[in-house]
């Protein structure tokens, strides 16, 4: 899924369509701008799920995507920030920070109400609110066998 660069002392990603490709685990911070704005078959859970399993433990996701009004665009969607939240709980996500923004007539600002409601070019031609958040991975405890210690050698 994932091809390699990336700058000085840290290794960078790009997707591509070669799913599993990256170790799991692998990633320590993925940035992902506008991230509601494409959309493939697997749709939005895919691709959450496909970040939780190659993020490292400890690693970040920073992204943004359009919220206010749920539209369905084809190519992406906007969901109100709540549904976002719980998409990314969904995929075992926990929210460590977050902020909607609005665009209003002296540019973007802090939006007082997430953005409740706002339509998709409303106030300009692309976004009129993105939701920016910091995810991180919820700590998974062991469960089954691995809880159990099973397949462990005794000495």
């Amino acid at each position: 899924m994932f091809g390699e660069g990336g700058a000085v002392g840290h290794e960078a990603y790009a997707a591509d369509d070669e799913q599993d490709a990256e170790p799991a685990g692998e990633g320590d911070v993925f940035v992902l701008p506008e991230v509601g704005e494409e959309r493939d078959d697997s749709g939005i859970a895919g691709a959450l799920a496909e970040l939780r399993r190659v993020l490292a433990p400890g690693g970040r996701v920073l992204l943004s995507v359009p919220t206010g009004a749920e539209e369905d665009h084809g190519w992406f969607v906007q969901l109100p920030v709540a549904m976002w939240r719980e998409l990314f709980a969904d995929a075992g996500f926990e929210v460590a920070e977050d902020e909607t923004y609005e665009l209003v007539a002296e540019g973007w600002r802090s939006s007082r109400n997430e953005a409740a409601g706002l339509r998709y070019g409303e106030r300009g031609p692309a976004a009129s609110a993105v939701y920016c958040v910091e995810l991180r991975a919820l700590e998974q405890p062991a469960v089954g066998a691995a809880a159990a210690g099973a397949g462990a050698e005794d000495p």
